[in-house]
């Protein structure tokens, strides 16, 4: 019989249903989903304001905003059956489980840059869990770099959800169209997108942007409501659901993906391509694992509203350019699906238990953004 799949989300609020999921969070809830698909027991552990649940065949388990994780695990351990413990950024559950012989693996992900944000030392937060598992290779170094210990450092990428986004060809699509879907903050790059587009307008005044995302109190929060009242092509859509972005990126030219701060590896980015629709973003972090330059999408290394605002123009006036980026998006950014990413984390779970598989976490070669362009 197969190990019980237990995941414990960080503190934050959780919404199984909602729409208010950050990306850390949503990308857990689809891991959750995926080890359900494969055939395990799931139970998720969490803060859910909205209380205890099942569904998807998931059990989720409301610990409260005390987060009172031993009142979750009590549950699973009062059942007396083996089980793989994943945790989401945060160290407490791996401490909690740490002497717990029911607990066959425990493996903490990592979707922060910073391995700081467990609350502990990156030596320390590398050898609690058997593993500290990144989502790409330019966090994985980091946290290496910062030092972890390298023999408990991994590196299994994220995945996205192909009954939620299907791939739609090049054909059909408003290459006019653009998309941004993410928090409205200053380190998404929101202010750099929206004076971008308003320069571009004024030579291209067909371009149009929606965009999807939970407001953040920026100073532009408060206008956005004058300026889609004033640009017929602008659109704000507030916070959305997997399947409103999916159908936003079936028929757009181009996703904007608009981080100007470190990205572990980029979600947005992962689903628009995985829909066909290609991506633009800055060369900042893991980022560059997921969009391939002039393949599927265009990586900017300078990072300014200015050259944001160069490219959109560029590459929206340029649709055949977009359309083979399209079409690129099918051959290479449709295999790496939630189902897969939870059959590489069961995989490495396994290996705690035999131990006879090497556990060295070995760098790619960095390979200079410059040699691409």
């Amino acid at each position: 019989m197969k190990p019980i799949c237990v995941l414990c989300f960080n503190d934050w609020p959780v919404y199984p249903q909602g729409k208010k999921n950050a990306g850390g969070e949503m990308a857990t809830m689809h891991l959750a989903r995926a080890f359900a698909a494969e055939g395990y027991t799931t139970v998720c552990i969490g803060n859910l304001p909205e209380g205890s649940c099942k569904i998807w065949g998931i059990e989720f388990i409301d610990v409260g905003p005390s987060y009172d994780l031993r009142k979750g695990l009590d549950v699973i351990r009062s059942r007396g059956c083996p089980y793989y413990l994943f945790c989401a950024t945060l160290l407490q559950p791996a401490f909690e489980a740490r002497h717990d012989p029911l607990c066959l693996a425990r493996i903490m992900i990592s979707h922060s840059p910073f391995v700081e944000s467990t609350g502990f030392l990156p030596k320390t937060a590398s050898l609690v869990p058997d593993y500290l598992v990144c989502v790409s290779y330019a966090q994985g170094q980091r946290i290496v770099d910062s030092g972890a210990e390298p023999s408990r450092v991994k590196v299994v990428r994220n995945g996205y959800d192909p009954e939620i986004y299907r791939y739609a060809p090049p054909e059909g699509r408003d290459y006019k169209q653009i998309v941004f879907a993410g928090q409205l903050s200053h380190e998404k790059g929101i202010v750099f997108l929206m004076e971008a587009y308003l320069n571009a307008l004024q030579q291209r005044p067909d371009l149009k942007l929606s965009v999807y995302g939970k407001k953040t109190g920026l100073e532009l929060d408060k206008q956005l409501d004058t300026l889609q009242a004033n640009l017929p092509g602008f659109k704000y859509h507030g916070p959305a659901s997997q399947e409103e972005l999916a159908k936003a990126f079936s028929t757009a030219g181009l996703t904007v993906f608009a981080s100007v701060t470190f990205e572990t590896c980029g979600l947005v980015a992962m689903d628009a391509q995985a829909s066909g629709c290609p991506v633009l973003a800055f060369n900042v972090g893991g980022v560059t694992e997921v969009v391939r330059h002039e393949t599927t999408g265009y990586i900017m290394t300078e990072i300014t509203s200015e050259e944001l605002n160069r490219q959109i123009i560029r590459l929206t006036d340029r649709p055949e350019i977009l359309r083979a980026y399209s079409a690129n998006c099918e051959k290479y950014c449709r295999e790496q699906t939630w189902r897969k990413t939870a059959c590489d984390l069961a995989a490495l779970a396994q290996t705690v238990l035999d131990r006879s598989a090497d556990s060295a976490f070995i760098p790619i070669p960095q390979i200079e953004i410059k040699s691409l362009l």
